[in-house]
Formats: structure tokens, C-alpha cells, sequence
């Protein structure tokens, strides 16, 4: 199972790179402890997930093919 990861904003300078993929990823709390555990600045950001352009607030189960995209925390007027 192979699945796409997108980084925005800020997110970007931890990763180095703003699209990836990945295979054998489960669900978000698998994908959220790989990246602490390889970049541990990730851990300390605030952002948003969304999978497969809806963001999600729970644990969700990947799908062949979803897009998983971080989202730093947006703010403004």
C-alpha cells in the first residue's frame, strides 16, 4: 500500500522536501510516530492533518493511494 505525503508552509524546512511517498503506513498515529521519531523538531510544530483533502481530528485508516497532507496552523484577518 502506497500512500502521498504533502508538506505546506514552514513544515517544509523539517522535511526538505514538500511531496513523498510512503508505503506500508497503516494509519495517522503510525505516520505521526515514524516522523517524531526520525525528525524530532516535527514533534514540537502545530499543525493539521488532512487526508485526502478533509482534515481529520482522530486516527484514521490509510487506503492504497491517499494523500495525506500537514498543514501548519494558520492564522491572520
Amino acid at each position: 500500500m502506497k500512500i502521498k505525503i504533502l508538506i505546506f508552509g514552514e513544515l517544509k524546512k523539517i522535511f526538505s522536501k514538500d511531496e513523498f511517498t510512503l508505503e506500508n503506513v497503516k494509519n495517522i498515529n503510525q505516520l505521526k510516530k515514524i516522523f517524531f521519531k526520525k525528525y524530532e523538531s516535527f514533534e514540537k510544530k502545530n499543525f493539521k492533518i488532512a487526508v485526502n483533502e478533509e482534515i481529520i481530528l482522530e486516527n484514521v485508516n490509510f487506503k492504497n493511494g491517499d494523500e495525506i497532507a500537514f498543514l501548519p496552523i494558520f492564522s491572520g484577518g
